[in-house]
């Protein structure tokens, strides 16, 4: 008998669509289906990761896999597509025929189908296994939403800033910089905190605590650190979720490296991550470059900026220091 493999995915619980697939997938029964569901693939990063699982499955089996799909986002929809496979969007194919019959817009809601007589059962019950599957709290509310650099620039002659995931906390980020650099340079803290880090036993000498300079430098790089959650936790998840930093803490040590440790500096090489960050996510999304090759250009930048200086400057002076030497 005939294998298929059938993948039923979705961006949220997928209930719908594996009861449907399961309806009409039974009327074949000289066909062995294998099926594989993809819940809650509600990021570019998880559509990413499903359309390798399905590509991988493609180049195995003789047959392509049968894809049947509801999503609520456009945008992922369209990145889910690329896989390679028979396409089934139950939305769209029901749907639109009735959007033309009613000469109305459909909803695009999810949860009617299963909580029409106690949509509050259903919640919670979509909420337990949501969590189950992906550890995180319910959004925040409304309120709470950061405005996003489309809410503030964008306009319907604009298209400024479309689709950007920037938001506020960008000024954040840089009044956080200004404010940083005016401590370090401009007061009597911030030239103690800079004189223990070019010198442990200078500082001692001159009488800077330094058990009161770490602290303080802790407490503030702490302070710091928990401003850079607003942006993930807040801005882009709006919710509490497992996992949030996602190596941001690796970032940083990268960024302040490329930035010599300077404010300045490390703006600059912040903004220049994001790019690498989110431009590197775009196009494994919508073309076939691997995600992988983001982070190898962002080990190429570390090291040709950051490491390679450290690495052959040193040596390179102690070569010039001994040949002034002989010469004197």
């Amino acid at each position: 008998m005939p294998e298929r493999t059938v993948f039923v995915v979705s961006d949220r619980t997928g209930i719908t669509a594996e009861i449907l697939s399961h309806s009409l997938l039974t009327q074949f029964p000289d066909v062995i289906f294998h099926t594989r569901a993809l819940p809650f693939v509600d990021t570019p990063e998880k559509v990413v990761d499903a359309v390798r699982e399905i590509n991988e499955v493609a180049d195995n089996d003789t047959a392509r896999p049968l894809i049947f799909a509801t999503f609520i986002s456009p945008q992922l929809f369209e990145g889910i597509r690329r896989a390679r496979g028979f396409f089934v969007d139950l939305f769209g194919t029901f749907l639109k025929p009735l959007e033309k019959e009613l000469q109305l817009e459909s909803s695009h809601e999810i949860g009617h189908s299963h909580g029409v007589v106690n949509r509050d059962r259903y919640t919670s019950r979509i909420r337990a296994v949501h969590y189950a599957m992906d550890p995180a709290t319910e959004k925040f509310p409304e309120a709470t939403h950061l405005p996003t650099f489309r809410d503030m620039f964008s306009s319907a002659e604009t298209i400024m800033f479309r689709g950007a995931p920037a938001n506020v906390t960008f000024f954040l980020a840089v009044i956080a910089c200004l404010v940083v650099w005016l401590l370090l340079w401009r007061t009597r803290l911030g030239y103690e905190i800079r004189a223990f880090g070019h010198s442990e036993s200078a500082a001692k000498y001159a009488g800077i605590s330094p058990v009161r300079i770490t602290v303080i430098a802790m407490l503030i790089s702490g302070a710091l650190a928990g401003m850079m959650a607003l942006n993930t936790t807040q801005g882009e998840s709006e919710r509490l979720i497992l996992n949030a930093t996602e190596g941001a803490g690796f970032i940083g040590i990268a960024v302040a490296l490329m930035g010599r440790s300077h404010p300045f500096g490390v703006f600059l090489a912040a903004i220049l991550f994001g790019f690498l960050f989110q431009g590197g996510a775009e196009l494994a999304l919508w073309t076939n470059i691997p995600r992988e090759l983001i982070v190898v250009i962002q080990a190429l930048v570390i090291l040709f900026t950051g490491a390679l200086d450290n690495m052959v400057r040193m040596p390179l002076e102690r070569v010039f220091l001994a040949l002034r030497r002989k010469e004197g």
